[in-house]
């Protein structure tokens, strides 16, 4: 496939992708795991590109760059078969702890964007916020199709709450992640033992929201009735979350949060990020 020849934007899961310098830290962690995880196809804008638009607000900077991903868009729409792909803006911080003592908090991702025109302004509020939070230059947007979901998974290669590495921790939700990782749901919780992947204990939560795609983005409705009492996970599902956890922990060689997008049997690896300390140990990550 015919990519835009200009350095400032690769492609997740090609070589480039997986220095954290140039892409930032989940961009990276994602490019090193895609030959072995399905994961949506997307395209980087590098960390270089926000020096470039601090350094230079004017239009004679910006423009080139919204000129570079409409392109950039137009080829993942031809990699995606659709002639305009919803897709995940996201940031991708060199330094993922670098925001914790910024009175602006978590840099947000724009879901399910759509349309070249929705997509260039979701890249300008990233870039916006990043500007506030004054990591402008250390942080690269990645702009990912957005995966199928029939449910979502977060899923932890050691149990948080005991530290035992031994057992896989899955809280799950239907919809979409974001449920899940902002809190907004009290998910299922089922334990599994990495020795073999049984599942050993099964929490079914009263699921009364969920995260879903639409054409404003990403909002909060009603779990249906019918659904807020059924796991939200088949046994299939769990096992292979299972697996998929305990490689990605092997590939990188520590503890993993890894969150998945779950359509059918085929499983999504969306993020990424290591677990620093688990209950009753020391720092994990020297």
């Amino acid at each position: 496939m015919n990519r835009p020849h200009d350095p400032t934007i690769v492609w997740l899961g090609e070589s480039p992708a997986t220095d954290p310098l140039l892409v930032g830290d989940k961009v990276a962690t994602l490019s090193r795991l895609a030959h072995f995880c399905q994961m949506p196809p997307g395209f980087c804008l590098i960390t270089a590109v926000g020096n470039r638009v601090a350094a230079d607000r004017s239009n004679a900077t910006f423009l080139p760059l919204l000129d570079l991903v409409r392109t950039a868009y137009q080829l993942l729409a031809q990699r995606c078969g659709v002639a305009e792909p919803a897709v995940a803006v996201r940031p991708s911080l060199v330094d993922p702890e670098q925001l914790a003592a910024s009175p602006v908090g978590p840099l947000k991702a724009a879901l399910n964007v759509q349309g070249i025109q929705a997509v260039m302004a979701a890249v300008q509020r990233c870039w916006g916020a990043a500007r506030r939070a004054s990591v402008m230059g250390e942080m690269a947007v990645l702009v990912q199709q957005m995966a199928p979901a029939e449910t979502a998974a977060v899923v932890f290669s050691a149990n948080p709450l005991t530290g035992n590495r031994d057992e896989v921790v899955i809280h799950a939700n239907w919809g979409l992640g974001a449920s899940i990782v902002g809190g907004a749901v009290t998910p299922d919780i089922y334990i599994v033992s990495k020795a073999s992947p049984a599942v050993f204990s099964v929490q079914v939560a009263d699921k009364e929201r969920m995260t879903v795609a639409g054409p404003q983005g990403a909002h909060e409705v009603a779990v249906p009735d019918i659904l807020r009492h059924r796991l939200a996970l088949v046994e299939r599902q769990i096992a292979g979350l299972a697996q998929l956890t305990v490689r990605v922990e092997v590939e990188l060689g520590h503890p993993v949060e890894i969150e998945c997008a779950c359509h059918g049997e085929t499983l999504y690896l969306l993020r990424c990020r290591p677990i620093v300390l688990l209950a009753g140990q020391q720092h994990l990550l020297k």
